[in-house]
């Protein structure tokens, strides 16, 4: 999360459901350290709400694995 904060990435790829820091929070610092950062959130456990949900935060794309 630290060094999400700082910024200057282009591009993350991020999995929704981590252990430490949940995916949309880490998705919601990189796009407020960047906001033209290219976020692709990827799960296990894909579904229609959390796709949506996560697009309307800012992703970029959704990936089910």
């Amino acid at each position: 999360m630290a060094l999400v904060k700082r910024g200057g990435y282009d591009i993350v790829l991020v999995d929704l459901y981590m252990t430490q820091v949940p995916g949309v929070e880490l998705l919601r610092a990189c796009l407020q350290a960047k906001p033209d950062t290219l976020a692709i959130i990827m799960t296990g456990n894909p579904s229609l709400t959390s796709c949506i949900d996560i697009l309307r935060e800012g992703a970029w794309d959704y990936l089910p694995k």
